[in-house]
């Protein structure tokens, strides 16, 4: 029998008022939805499906705790509106709901790691706020970037407050001894189950180890969640330093004492550790000259003055912040990522330090280039300033143009990408925080995306010690089919000379691939379901089922949607496969990371990649139809043709690939059309409101189906959406 976890509720169940809309986010121990009561009042509904609590003392605790958490009035801690326990025994609890995005997808969307300053300031919210609830009696027990949320005006929101409170104060009923928290982010004291230890003290090491991570891109301890447990508290925390020696000394020195494995000798209150990182880390930064980075944490920047302040919107028109990414340039030591402003304007050259972005590159001018923000456009602007070289706008010479999500800006010898909300981010997170879920998850993308790439990515953090097993079943023999899937006797038909285990049980304990699913044929959808719901196979010609322990992962190039509408894949398998979607965006549409990859394949094939300016924005430019596969084969390709520390120049990839090459020249040769001579999906719908309103009802209030029709993001339409005054229609039975 399936365990409760197995299987989640889906749209429409109702828990207690609230009736759930949609799944937006599933982990290890529990799922989040979006959820509505009756009256229309809208909720984040939190199921905590790996802690049933089945007693009934334990459960009124548990609702004794969450009642004494609704009276913690602060604000950087959401309101609880509501709360109950499930038929299964799975507690439920309900937040206002929140628009925004955590601070891990925060981190990986600026590219790893965030500013010195941004930290700091972060840092002071989340510890003023942990001070708060710690005068009160709470101690929060699992403080991570996952739990730490960033609304849309840029306000930091601390989630979870009192779960594990409430859980521990109903395991303490029970006799449960499970570990509370998240490994890799729990205190020593919390990962030896030592909850007599348990006090403030615990959520300072856990705020050492969120800095940490978002300083660094690092875990504390690397290895494996249970691996990551131990080392806890039996090891030592390695020093900041180690990971990221550029970071200040004194920043460095305040996470390093959070992290200390002795709880006497960490800071002994939040409100302790929040001045010792103003303090000493705000001076640290600013000698270091690392805070010039204009993002909306104002106050730790000192270019800003106050009446500047005093002008700062209250809220960012669209949920994603817009990073302009330096993906290659002659200066190694230039700052990589920078947040374009909302207010006030980022300058670019040579010298434009103190407030602006120096590079140091011989063809880029003092002052070369300026972004500012267009509120009558709602987008970011860049401006040449009449620089020697001029600006190149997607291989374009340009005055002034427009700036949208995968644009390539070419200033001298230095090549930029607009990065605005990267999906292939988005996509590796929400692997990632599924990797250790027993859910199946649908990867969907084009071919040659990497779907199988992050299928073994998932694999190797959900510390399943079996194998990893991939199979195409686009290319399983019909007749062997079922027998390449499930086994089977020996004599179960002919040629059957011995008995032979299947993927199933080949992958026992481990993960397995379905690769392109969507070719699976018709009369096999059946006996696939039926294994992935009693988690059992039934070999060709046996007459018993055999249990198999296997994490099932399913991946196509092909719409299933579409394929079920078609009546060639059946609906209630795509509804099991699909219980987390995955979807890879193209190559074209990311292509801040082309340059990244090239310079992998170049050293996975024993090569150092060394590109010319022109070759690495052809590169950039290009659309990749057969994606990362195509860009692998051209750098292999490469490798294997030239002299070690070669460069690769716009010569190398006339030889290699030349309707590349000659990509960037067809652009910038290309006639600019007039509004009257573009197609309808290609005007700019913020002057016609008819065409966006037409859009959004042709594909049933379908953000991301506009946002691909017109060739830019969801946070665009939606800016257009606001500017204009529209909503999104659904259709019939469609949630909202």
């Amino acid at each position: 029998m399936p365990e409760p976890h197995d299987v989640l509720p889906g749209p429409g169940t109702l828990l207690g008022a609230w009736r759930l809309e949609r799944l937006i986010h599933l982990g290890a121990g529990a799922s989040v939805y979006r959820a509505r009561t009756v009256e229309g009042a809208v909720g984040a509904l939190k199921l905590l499906h790996a802690s049933p609590i089945l007693h009934r003392l334990a459960g009124e605790r548990f609702a004794r705790e969450i009642t004494v958490l609704q009276g913690l009035a602060h604000p950087a801690i959401p309101r609880v509106l509501d709360h109950g326990i499930e038929e299964r025994g799975l507690p439920w609890f309900v937040t206002e709901w929140l628009a925004g995005w955590d601070l891990e997808t925060h981190r990986l969307r600026l590219g790893g790691r965030l500013p010195i300053a941004e930290l700091i300031e972060l840092g002071a919210r989340l510890l003023e706020a942990l001070g708060h609830a710690h005068h009160a009696g709470f101690v929060h027990r699992d403080v991570k970037p996952q739990n730490l949320f960033l609304t849309e005006s840029f306000e930091l929101r601390v989630l979870d407050f009192g779960v594990c409170r409430a859980l521990a104060a109903a395991a303490s009923l029970t006799g449960d001894n499970a570990v509370i928290g998240t490994p890799g982010y729990m205190a020593p004291e919390q990962a030896a189950r030592r909850s007599s230890r348990v006090d403030a003290r615990a959520d300072i090491w856990s705020v050492g180890a969120t800095l940490f991570r978002l300083a660094s891109g690092h875990p504390v301890h690397e290895g494996t969640p249970e691996e990551q447990r131990l080392k806890t508290y039996r090891e030592p925390a390695r020093s900041l330093a180690t990971v990221a020696p550029e970071l200040p000394a004194d920043f460095v020195a305040v996470v390093d004492r959070a992290l200390m494995l002795d709880p006497d000798a960490r800071f002994q209150s939040a409100n302790e550790m929040r001045a010792a990182l103003l303090a000493r880390s705000l001076d640290g930064a600013r000698q270091q000259g690392t805070v010039p980075v204009p993002t909306v944490f104002a106050q730790t920047y000192e270019q800003r003055t106050t009446e500047e302040e005093s002008e700062l919107p209250t809220s960012r028109e669209g949920p994603q912040p817009v990073v302009l990414r330096l993906v290659n340039t002659p200066d190694p030591g230039a700052n990589r990522d920078r947040v374009l402003p909302v207010h006030g304007e980022l300058v670019i050259g040579r010298e434009a330090s103190p407030h602006g972005w120096s590079i140091a590159d011989a063809r880029v001018s003092r002052l070369h280039a300026r972004v500012s923000w267009d509120a009558a456009s709602a987008r970011h602007v860049i401006t040449d300033l009449n620089s020697r070289n001029g600006v190149r706008v997607n291989g374009v010479r340009t005055t002034s143009a427009p700036l949208a999500h995968g644009d390539v800006v070419r200033i001298g010898e230095s090549v930029l990408v607009v990065v605005e909300g990267s999906r292939i981010a988005a996509a590796r997170a929400t692997a990632e925080r599924t990797a250790c879920s027993p859910a199946t998850v649908l990867i969907q993308g084009e071919t040659g995306v990497g779907k199988e790439v992050i299928a073994r990515h998932i694999h190797n953090l959900s510390g399943r010690p079996g194998p990893f097993v991939a199979v195409n079943c686009g290319a399983l023999p019909p007749d062997l089919a079922a027998s390449e899937l499930f086994g089977h006797t020996r004599g179960a038909f002919s040629g059957a000379t011995a008995a032979r285990r299947g993927v199933f049980q080949a992958a026992e304990r481990g993960t397995l691939l379905l690769d392109e699913i969507g070719e699976l044929p018709l009369h096999l959808q059946p006996l696939l379901l039926r294994a992935l719901q009693q988690r059992a196979v039934r070999p060709v010609g046996a007459d018993e089922e055999h249990p198999v322990d296997v994490r099932v992962l399913a991946a196509t190039n092909v719409r299933l949607e579409q394929a079920v509408a078609a009546g060639r894949f059946r609906a209630d398998l795509h509804a099991r496969l699909a219980q987390v979607t995955v979807e890879l965006p193209p190559l074209r549409e990311r292509r801040e990371e082309v340059l990244e990859l090239a310079v992998h394949f170049a050293a996975r094939a024993g090569r150092r990649l060394l590109l010319a300016a022109d070759a690495a924005e052809a590169l950039v430019l290009w659309t990749w139809p057969y994606n990362v596969r195509e860009l692998e084969n051209l750098i292999v390709h490469w490798a294997a043709q030239t002299p070690n520390d070669a460069q690769l120049g716009m010569p190398d990839l006339r030889a290699l690939h030349p309707r590349l090459a000659g990509f960037p020249a067809e652009r910038a040769q290309a006639p600019v059309p007039s509004e009257s001579t573009r197609p309808a999906a290609a005007r700019d719908p913020l002057r016609d409101r008819e065409l966006l309103r037409a859009l959004l009802t042709e594909c049933s209030g379908n953000v991301s189906e506009v946002a691909r029709r017109l060739n830019t993001t969801r946070a665009q339409v939606y800016r257009w959406m606001a500017r204009l005054g529209l909503s999104s229609p659904r259709s019939p039975g469609q949630p909202g």
